[in-house]
């Protein structure tokens, strides 16, 4: 079996990816910072601490991979806005550092690139091939992370998938912990079992596309198996369901209402003026049905029924 490296395996994706990856039999390098997480282990691994920004360290914590899946990065708009120097270094800078061993040891990347590089897209449903212009940091940061590490797998004969993510929901057990992260849905939810009014940004018309913690595993599980074989470097959407922001909420209060508790739905401005307001977002999966044979599983709505 191959030996798959994961950066940010103490995050909210990672920890589910290295746990899929030991499910289906692989070594596991699992490595992170460990600045903001409180995992240190991954059923029963215990997670190396090295940075991504700090070449020696990260070269002699991967140095040995077959397959790097690239998951540590400071992701978000807000979070991008407020500490810009500090998400470049992690999120251009480090991957530039992992193109580097590539470069040496031919180990493929798998690198966690966002739907956020499309911007504000005109064409739908949105292809690999449809013009990207993202609008805020994070999503121009994610661009050249993901160019970068394209044109380095090409210069340097080693594979690289980009793995153009739409948004996540879902949570998890690990060790002990519920692994969650406030996107839209797992928020909305969390705010409705709490009694408090989910809080939805104008207009509320807007779109996203949601996959499962779940179904995204899955995805890189298929990576780690077809990437050897590639024949150059490929980006590819991972999506699954184009809804509106408001008929989540909708289902959310819907569900709580069959079960005789009352959830409020209010509308306020949106802070961030860089934000994504498209009230379409379709995304073509063709091609990750076609290379790595992926088929999303869980819905949003199976998922709220599951969960209240």
């Amino acid at each position: 079996m191959a030996v798959v490296a994961v950066t940010g395996a103490a995050g909210y994706v990672g920890g589910m990816v290295c746990r899929r990856l030991l499910e289906n039999g692989f070594d596991l390098i699992p490595v992170d910072n460990l600045y903001a997480n409180k995992v240190q282990s991954i059923d029963g691994q215990q997670i190396i601490s090295a940075d991504i920004t700090n070449p020696q360290q990260i070269f002699s914590a991967l140095k040995d991979a077959d397959v790097i899946i690239h998951l540590a990065a400071i992701p978000g708009v807000a979070p991008c806005n407020e500490r810009p120097v500090e998400s470049f270094t992690a999120n251009v800078i480090g991957t530039q550092n992992l193109c580097g061993i590539s470069k040496e040891t031919k180990a493929g990347i798998i690198f966690a690139a966002s739907m956020a590089v499309f911007g504000e897209p005109k064409v739908f449903p949105i292809t690999e091939k449809v013009k990207m212009a993202p609008v805020n940091t994070y999503g121009k940061q994610k661009y050249l992370a993901m160019k970068f590490l394209l044109e380095c797998a090409r210069l340097y004969a080693f594979p690289a998938f980009a793995f153009l993510k739409s948004n996540i929901y879902g949570t998890y057990n690990m060790n002990g912990m519920t692994v969650i992260k406030p996107t839209a849905v797992n928020l909305f939810l969390q705010k409705a079992r709490a009694g408090e009014p989910i809080t939805i940004f104008k207009p509320g018309t807007q779109v996203r596309n949601f996959i499962h913690i779940s179904d995204i595993a899955d995805a890189y599980v298929l990576g780690v198996k077809k990437i050897k074989t590639l024949k150059k470097p490929r980006a590819i959407n991972i999506a699954h369901q184009e809804l509106s922001v408001v008929s989540i909420a909708e289902q959310i209060k819907q569900a709580f209402a069959a079960k005789g508790k009352e959830v409020k739905i209010d509308f306020v401005e949106n802070p961030r003026k860089d934000e994504v307001v498209s009230e379409a977002f379709s995304i073509d999966t063709t091609l990750a049905k076609k290379l790595l044979k992926f088929e999303p599983k869980i819905t949003v709505q199976t998922f709220l029924e599951s969960e209240i």
